[in-house]
């Protein structure tokens, strides 16, 4: 059995950084990365999961917030990779807070994406209250690589979904 972890957002795997250090090495765990592409769909991401997993299994998934609706997908349409557990993290099947969402269809997110994020702001809508300098510092780093474009159509992504499928 091995471990796969999904990226949230951002879509590099980036955050994952802290977990993998502490992890055994006899795990193996891959990390599944999205190309940052802001023209990617939801199937298309699902597809870069399905490539990243396959002939590996079976698997024990890590879904990172954005990636619930990919995996939701994942163990409905494709039964060859052999998923045999799921580990939510701060993660959905369903968009939560569907009117946020909505709200934020019409939000200029590009340009606030591309605005520096202040530490207490990703305390606030990421990390929580405790987050080290440290997790804040990785946010930062991974929502930079990411791009302002792609985090920007993830969030479109997202308030147009009305479950994983």
């Amino acid at each position: 059995m091995r471990l796969a972890l999904l990226p949230g957002l951002d879509g590099t795997g980036l955050l994952f950084d802290p977990l993998l250090a502490e992890l055994p090495a006899e795990l193996d765990p891959l990390v599944v990365r999205y190309p940052p592409d802001p023209s990617a769909s939801l199937s298309d991401l699902v597809d870069v999961a399905a490539e990243a997993l396959s002939g590996g299994g079976p698997w024990v998934l890590v879904a990172e917030s954005f990636s619930g609706p990919i995996v939701g997908r994942l163990i409905v349409e494709r039964p060859e990779l052999q998923i045999v557990g799921v580990v939510f993290c701060a993660s959905f099947l369903a968009p939560p807070r569907r009117w946020l969402l909505t709200l934020l269809r019409f939000a200029p997110l590009a340009a606030v994406f591309g605005l520096p994020m202040p530490g207490w702001l990703l305390r606030l809508l990421c990390l929580g209250r405790e987050a080290s300098h440290d997790a804040i510092t990785l946010t930062r780093e991974a929502l930079t690589r990411a791009g302002a474009e792609v985090l920007a159509a993830r969030l479109r992504l997202l308030a147009g979904l009305s479950t994983f499928s």
